[in-house]
């Protein structure tokens, strides 16, 4: 039944375009990847000292299709459909043996409207949304998710848009373990102004984030919902006990009146206004921290060098707030490396980011010759990057560093920690749709011996038992 009912919807999708009148156009667009991997020690242990197994290679493929029915210059609907990501052999995944899974998944479903004579347009339904960003990626949230944008041109140098998302909503209209859905705080609520201002040479977008949390949005079983949660609280392992008030404000900027220099920076800071369960100041829902980068490329006609700049604010000695910045989800990472961060090309951004995922208690620096050939069609971009946690060292002495600690966010790096990565990547232009990608990476971390007496959720670690993070990945992408 269920195989019936996705040939029926993809047959809806063909059969339409076949019917669609002179008012309506149909646009089609897709991608397709396949990629394969080899990772070794991207929890920087092996197994026998870390007792985490670790699955080296892995091969997975990815397939997106949109379809774009436009009526006019003003009106438009979009439906995007997604198969996968299937790992090869996986059950259930789509790519296991006969290979007949129901993995078809709503990537996009949004509508485009201008309201007539005016200058105010829309989005609504589930769409791409990332916070605005210059050099890196946006940390505090990038996803598909369901929403409103409503933007007005001033005009060519002004614009403003004004958005609602939900994130969540995890009782719709249910009741779930004995409480009624109605009245009870399980969304996720996020209300943002974009205000993009462009000169000649140069462009700043100032934008202000609010996100109302429920004290139970983190009861759904959704992982990226419970990851989000984790980022916006200094307890990974708490309980909100009364709802939560986000806000951030920040800043992109991008100057290139200077060509061929060209410089991007960020300022983020974000703060939270939530109480323990006594009702007292503090506990799992205080967080305030902030994050800034820079970067500042020279262009070349054989090769693009340039330097790059990240620093986040880091834990005190006190355990009773956060000082680092609160951040929601951004699917794809903050992206200033391949590896450590989330800079990966096309299905491979799903695997990295082994260091952070969102860049926040660390200071980085690095520099880079990007885009630099020797055979035609074949480019190349070579990063080399340092950085250190900016959290003080008392953190992890007085044992609150556990706190801080999932799968996802990492370790929390003190001053007295730092790290090495080096990225070598290519990408050859097959055909013109046809792209392949060869990334290669190497991570080195080193410790304070003070970890040798702190218990994280992944046991004791050893620094002198530390392993170097090795990358060899391989994709392909076919664009249509």
């Amino acid at each position: 039944m269920k195989r019936f009912l996705v040939l029926a919807l993809l047959a809806a999708f063909v059969l339409g375009a076949g019917v669609a009148n002179a008012a309506t156009t149909l646009k089609t667009s897709g991608e397709m990847q396949f990629a394969y991997t080899w990772h070794d020690n991207t929890d920087f242990f092996k197994m026998d000292d870390d007792n985490t197994s670790e699955d080296d290679f892995r091969a997975a493929q990815r397939a997106r299709v949109f379809f774009d029915w436009a009526a006019s210059e003003s009106l438009r609907a979009v439906i995007g459909l997604e198969i996968g990501t299937s790992d090869w052999g996986v059950s259930g995944a789509g790519a296991d043996l006969d290979a007949d899974d129901t993995v078809i998944e709503v990537k996009h479903a949004y509508l485009d409207f201008a309201w007539p004579n005016t200058a105010l347009t829309f989005r609504m339904g589930v769409q791409s949304v990332e916070l605005p960003w210059a050099v890196a990626g946006n940390p505090v949230f990038g996803a598909d998710v369901a929403g409103i944008l409503a933007t007005y041109k001033f005009n060519d140098s002004v614009s403003a848009t004004l958005g609602w998302l939900r994130p969540q909503d995890a009782d719709a209209a249910a009741d779930t373990g004995g409480r009624a859905a109605d009245g009870v705080a399980d969304e996720i609520d996020v209300l943002a102004l974009l205000v993009p201002i462009k000169g000649d040479g140069w462009n700043f977008t100032p934008w202000a984030a609010y996100a109302a949390v429920g004290q139970n949005a983190s009861l759904d079983a959704n992982t990226n919902v419970v990851r989000a949660y984790q980022g916006l609280v200094n307890n990974a392992t708490g309980r909100q006990s009364d709802n939560l008030d986000v806000f951030w404000v920040g800043g992109a900027f991008t100057l290139t009146m200077f060509s061929p220099f060209t410089v991007k920076a960020d300022l983020i800071y974000g703060w939270t206004d939530g109480v323990n369960g006594s009702g007292t100041e503090g506990g799992v829902g205080e967080r305030a921290g902030y994050m800034f980068d820079l970067a500042v490329d020279y262009k070349m006609d054989m090769v693009t060098p340039g330097i790059f700049f990240v620093y986040g604010s880091g834990e005190d000695d006190d355990p009773d707030d956060s000082e680092r910045l609160p951040v929601m989800y951004n699917a794809t990472g903050y992206r200033p490396t391949s590896f450590g961060f989330g800079g990966a090309s096309g299905l491979l951004a799903d695997w990295d980011g082994i260091l952070t995922g969102t860049g926040t208690g660390l200071m980085v620096i690095g520099g880079q010759l990007a885009n630099f050939s020797f055979v035609d069609k074949l480019s190349h971009t070579l990063r080399i990057a340092y950085g250190q946690g900016t959290s003080d060292e008392e953190y992890v002495k007085k044992g609150y560093a556990n706190q801080n600690y999932n799968a996802y966010h990492g370790l929390t790096l003190t001053t007295k920690d730092n790290f090495w990565e080096v990225n070598f990547d290519s990408k050859y232009s097959i055909y013109e749709n046809l792209t392949a990608y060869i990334e290669m990476g190497w991570i080195k971390v080193d410790l304070d011996d003070m970890w040798k007496s702190h218990t994280t959720p992944l046991g004791t670690l050893d620094p002198e038992e530390m392993q170097d993070a090795w990358k060899l990945a391989f994709c392909l992408k076919y664009s249509f």
